[in-house]
This record gives C-alpha cells, sequence and structure tokens, in this order.
C-alpha cells in the first residue's frame, strides 16, 4: 500500500484520519504491518470471505424488513 502521506494526499484528508482508518482495517485482519516496510493487504483468501459474508448479512438484516413492509416475500427473494 502507498505510504500514510501519499493516502492522505489522494484521499484529500489529514494523515491522522488513514492512520485511524489503517488501524481498524488491521484490527479486521483485513491488512497486516511489517515493521518498516508497511501496511499490505492480507493474503488470507479466508479473511477475506469472512468479512465479506459478515458484511453481506448485516446488509441484508437491514434490507429484508424493508422488502417486506413492501410486501416481498422472503422466499421471493431467496430465488430471485
Amino acid at each position: 500500500m502507498p505510504p500514510i502521506r501519499t493516502l492522505a494526499e489522494m484521499e484529500e484528508c489529514n494523515p491522522a484520519t488513514v492512520q485511524k482508518a489503517l488501524k481498524i482495517l488491521e484490527k479486521q485482519g483485513l491488512i497486516v504491518i511489517r515493521g518498516s516496510k508497511g501496511y499490505f493487504v492480507t493474503e488470507s483468501e479466508k479473511k477475506i470471505i469472512e468479512l465479506r459474508n459478515q458484511h453481506l448479512n448485516v446488509g441484508c438484516g437491514l434490507l429484508v424488513p424493508v422488502f417486506q413492509e413492501r410486501g416481498v416475500m422472503c422466499h421471493y427473494l431467496l430465488h430471485a
């Protein structure tokens, strides 16, 4: 990954904001820090799939009630 200052410039934000975001990604296991070499995206396909599924479950949990309010039954969503 690019250095923190480069990421901050790219996103037009404070380097401290980038640092906080990287710490969150590190806690989630999406990136790893390798000493003075910097941050790297995890090579763990299992971890990436796990986090993707967590985010999908949250998203589905928010969408299903909205569909139900509009009369769409869950079994239609599963077989669409």
